[in-house]
Protein backbone atom coordinates (compact mmCIF):
# COMPACT_ATOMS: atom_id res chain seq x y z
CA UNK A 1 0.00 0.00 0.00
CA UNK A 2 1.28 3.58 -0.99
CA UNK A 3 1.69 6.20 1.76
CA UNK A 4 -1.33 9.07 1.46
CA UNK A 5 -0.12 12.35 1.70
CA UNK A 6 -2.93 15.23 2.69
CA UNK A 7 -1.53 16.95 -0.34
CA UNK A 8 -3.18 14.42 -2.51
CA UNK A 9 -6.55 15.64 -1.00
CA UNK A 10 -8.43 18.91 -0.67
CA UNK A 11 -9.61 17.88 2.77
CA UNK A 12 -11.74 20.65 3.54
CA UNK A 13 -13.56 20.18 0.21
CA UNK A 14 -13.41 16.09 0.14
CA UNK A 15 -14.92 15.92 3.78
CA UNK A 16 -18.18 17.66 5.03
CA UNK A 17 -17.80 19.22 8.10
CA UNK A 18 -19.25 16.40 10.07
CA UNK A 19 -16.91 14.37 8.60
CA UNK A 20 -14.12 16.11 9.22
CA UNK A 21 -15.18 17.03 13.44
CA UNK A 22 -16.06 13.23 13.85
CA UNK A 23 -12.48 12.00 11.97
CA UNK A 24 -10.94 14.14 14.57
CA UNK A 25 -12.36 12.80 17.67
CA UNK A 26 -12.07 9.38 16.61
CA UNK A 27 -8.09 9.96 16.03
CA UNK A 28 -8.16 11.77 19.51
CA UNK A 29 -8.92 8.61 20.72
CA UNK A 30 -12.36 9.57 21.67
CA UNK A 31 -15.11 6.45 22.17
CA UNK A 32 -17.70 5.93 19.59
CA UNK A 33 -20.34 5.97 22.19
CA UNK A 34 -19.25 9.80 23.94
CA UNK A 35 -18.49 11.01 19.93
CA UNK A 36 -22.15 10.41 19.16
CA UNK A 37 -23.25 12.21 22.77
CA UNK A 38 -20.52 15.11 21.60
CA UNK A 39 -22.15 15.46 18.14
CA UNK A 40 -25.58 14.66 18.71
CA UNK A 41 -25.79 11.75 16.38
CA UNK A 42 -27.39 7.92 16.12
CA UNK A 43 -24.83 5.19 15.93
CA UNK A 44 -26.26 4.39 12.77
CA UNK A 45 -25.23 8.29 11.42
CA UNK A 46 -21.92 6.97 13.03
CA UNK A 47 -21.27 4.31 11.36
CA UNK A 48 -22.33 6.37 7.70
CA UNK A 49 -19.49 8.83 8.29
CA UNK A 50 -17.29 6.64 9.32
CA UNK A 51 -17.70 4.69 6.10
CA UNK A 52 -17.67 7.78 4.09
CA UNK A 53 -14.40 9.08 5.59
CA UNK A 54 -12.76 5.50 4.84
CA UNK A 55 -13.87 5.37 1.53
CA UNK A 56 -13.24 9.17 0.33
CA UNK A 57 -9.76 8.44 2.03
CA UNK A 58 -9.46 5.32 0.31
CA UNK A 59 -8.12 4.28 3.16
CA UNK A 60 -8.90 0.11 4.64
CA UNK A 61 -9.77 0.83 8.85
CA UNK A 62 -9.22 2.95 11.51
CA UNK A 63 -5.58 2.18 12.18
CA UNK A 64 -4.57 3.60 8.68
CA UNK A 65 -7.10 7.08 9.17
CA UNK A 66 -4.76 7.05 12.36
CA UNK A 67 -1.33 6.94 10.67
CA UNK A 68 -2.75 9.10 7.93
CA UNK A 69 -4.01 12.18 9.97
CA UNK A 70 -0.71 11.69 11.90
CA UNK A 71 1.79 11.47 9.08
CA UNK A 72 0.19 14.35 7.59
CA UNK A 73 0.03 16.44 11.34
CA UNK A 74 -3.87 17.30 10.43
CA UNK A 75 -5.52 18.75 13.32
CA UNK A 76 -8.23 20.70 14.24
CA UNK A 77 -6.61 24.09 13.76
CA UNK A 78 -6.31 22.75 9.71
CA UNK A 79 -10.51 23.26 9.65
Amino acid sequence: MKPLNADAFDLKELLSKRERELMLLMVDGKPRDQIQIMLEISYETFKTHRRSILRKLELPNDMELLRFVLQNDITEKDY
